[in-house]
């Protein structure tokens, strides 16, 4: 990249010139599975009482508008309808990770460009476009600040998300060049987020990223508009990287611009919780599995993991548990539910006050492991060390972590379906999205996901 040339300006380059053409089967496979992904963690997610203040929001707005939220299907103007579907996919915990940046892209992209989409008519084609970019920008923006004393401070996906969501937003509005790069400045201005949440047990977790879907859309339409903003919202002076800190990566944003996807890298997450505790919940379970444990006879855990694993806030967290939104972060809660329970699902989390969890949870410890960050992020590691009762102790190591396949994702967006809309409609609405290049008009699956 030529030095005259900054990171938003290559960025928007790449994206206004982007054609469904240019991406290789495998990329637009991997939006697909995404789409599925993201809509079973909607379904899951619109059962859940924390989400109920989102589309009453919306209501009490009384706005109009072409697009649509999902299940409920409340029309109003795509930022506002984006905002919502987001915050029902990001509640349940499930939904997909770029590890390098640390942000769940597909509750953000999926809900602006369906969003978007709906309003404008667009096809198929031009919505995987537009959320591969918005995957893209995303994660190479996120991977380039992203580091464990940032995430204490900052949500990533709140930080990191307005700008993907921009350029989702502007390829769909067919955006210039110039009026791409203004809205990307103003995404830099638009992104945000701390993380006392984690420490309160609050609900601005599953609100963050639909507010990045908000200030993205508005991003852009700025940028339309003709709004003037930094080209150097990530490198100038006082830009994001001087402000925030920038990391090795950000050598390379630009390297394979076009050329390989951030998408691809993105995993769907087995556990309904918070990412860095997949590892050591998943571990837990293959331990239960394995050994016949009497929780009552467990006198001591210990948790070993990557960096991230134990400083991000929330993480490292005993109780006590109030709420649901603290047990999706806590490590200790997290593998204390499975030794109790013995399973691995969503009602784990959800059983905060259960007195053998609680306990488990005070005797639990979470420590870094050098070997297992060495690793980190190509490799999700962890360690679990359980010493019962007479001194007997029982010691498993993960190497990695076993990330759900295209099938598993798949099963499950067809079980989350079936339990909110019709068998009929949710069939329907699979094959729609098995057939998302060919649709005429997003709209038509919009529909589908819909509760008639």
């Amino acid at each position: 990249m030529s030095d005259a040339v900054t990171v938003t300006e290559a960025m928007a380059k790449m994206a206004a010139s982007l054609k469904y053409e240019d991406l290789p089967k495998a990329v637009v496979d991997k939006v697909k599975i995404c789409v599925f992904h993201a809509l079973a963690c909607t379904f899951a997610g619109r059962r859940q009482d924390l989400i109920t203040p989102a589309p009453n929001y919306l209501r009490d707005l009384k706005l109009s508008g072409k697009a649509s939220t999902f299940v409920d299907g409340i029309k109003g103007p795509p930022w506002e309808v984006a905002l919502v579907n987001s915050v029902i996919g990001q509640s349940t915990g499930q939904e997909d990770m770029h590890a390098d940046s640390s942000c769940h892209c597909g509750s953000m992209m999926i809900p602006v460009a369906f969003a978007v989409g709906e309003e404008l008519g667009s096809n198929g084609k031009d919505v995987i476009v537009a959320t591969v970019l918005g995957y893209d920008v995303t994660g190479r923006i996120g991977m380039s600040m992203l580091s464990p004393d940032f995430s204490k401070k900052f949500r990533p996906s709140g930080m990191f998300g307005p700008y993907g969501a921009a350029i989702t937003a502007a390829k769909l509005y067919r955006l210039s060049e110039e009026q791409m790069v203004d809205g990307l400045g103003m995404a830099g201005t638009l992104s945000c987020g701390n993380m006392q949440w984690a420490l309160e047990g609050t609900h601005e977790l599953v609100y963050q990223n639909g507010f990045a879907c908000r200030n993205g859309i508005s991003a852009a339409l700025l940028g339309k508009q003709g709004v003037k903003a930094s080209h150097q919202v990530l490198e100038g002076f006082l830009g994001a990287w001087n402000t925030y800190g920038k990391q090795p990566l950000a050598e390379k944003i630009t390297e394979g611009l076009g050329q390989s996807f951030e998408i691809m890298k993105v995993f769907c997450k087995p556990a309904p919780a918070c990412a860095y505790t997949q590892p050591s919940a998943a571990l837990a379970l293959r331990m239960v599995n394995k050994y016949d444990i009497d929780p009552q006879a467990i006198e001591k855990i210990v948790i070993k993991t990557f960096p991230m694993g134990k400083m991000f806030p929330g993480l490292d967290y005993q109780g006590p548990f109030t709420d649901i939104a603290q047990t999706k972060m806590s490590q200790q809660f997290s593998v204390a539910a499975v030794f109790v329970f013995k399973e691995l699902t969503q009602s784990n989390y959800e059983n905060f006050s259960d007195p053998r969890v609680n306990k488990l949870t005070t005797l639990a410890t979470v420590e870094v492991d050098d070997a297992i960050s060495g690793a980190y992020p190509k490799k999700q590691g962890c360690e679990i060390t359980v010493t019962l009762k007479g001194g007997k102790v029982i010691h498993e190591k993960m190497e990695d972590l076993e990330v759900m396949n295209d099938e598993r994702v798949i099963t499950n967006f067809e079980a989350q379906a079936t339990r909110t809309l019709s068998k009929k409609q949710a069939e329907e609405l699979k094959n729609a999205i098995f057939s998302l290049d060919k649709l005429d008009n997003i709209a038509s699956l919009v529909k589908l996901c819909i509760k008639k």
